[in-house]
């Protein structure tokens, strides 16, 4: 993926972790830099290959570097 917006946000992988996960997270408590650790942590735990050098896990932690989670979590706090 290249690093255009897409649908309004940075790309389209800020978009895609956005739009699964965006409207579960309770920003209660959270201020704009903990609710980012938080949201790239929540990606860490639901990765599904997390330790296994492969492919895959480059691909997912590809994509991870590309998720804008500054901007998820303003969105989120904006709400």
């Amino acid at each position: 993926m290249t690093n255009e917006q897409y649908n309004g946000w940075t790309n389209y992988e800020t978009w895609l972790f956005n739009l699964h996960y965006g409207d579960e997270i309770d920003p209660e408590g959270y201020d704009e830099t903990s609710l980012r650790e938080y949201l790239s942590d929540l990606f860490d735990e639901l990765n599904p290959i997390p330790e296994t050098p492969s492919f895959w896990t480059d691909l997912i932690q590809g994509a991870k570097s590309e998720i804008n989670f500054d901007e998820i979590a303003r969105n989120i706090l904006a709400d």
